[in-house]
């Protein structure tokens, strides 16, 4: 009886050690996970960032555009 009993403890302790590797896997990808998450995320601030600075220029070469067009009485 002691034997089975032995046995099973042991198999018991590798499914826990089994287990615990999943776990540690498992984690370490949720980790690498948020680290992209969070790369994409300051690439799509930058990319937010970016536009509104071309907006901006955009406005600003129209307005000159037309301030010329005035200017040379076209506009």
């Amino acid at each position: 009886m002691e034997g089975a009993s032995s046995s099973a403890a042991t198999a018991a302790r590798g499914r826990a050690d089994e287990v615990g590797s999943v776990m540690a896997e498992n984690r370490q990808r949720l980790e690498e996970r948020g680290e992209r998450l969070r790369r994409l995320q300051d690439k799509g601030a930058d990319l937010e960032e970016s536009a509104a600075g071309f907006a901006e220029l955009a406005r600003q070469l129209a307005e000159r555009e037309r301030q010329k067009a005035k200017w040379f009485g076209l506009g």
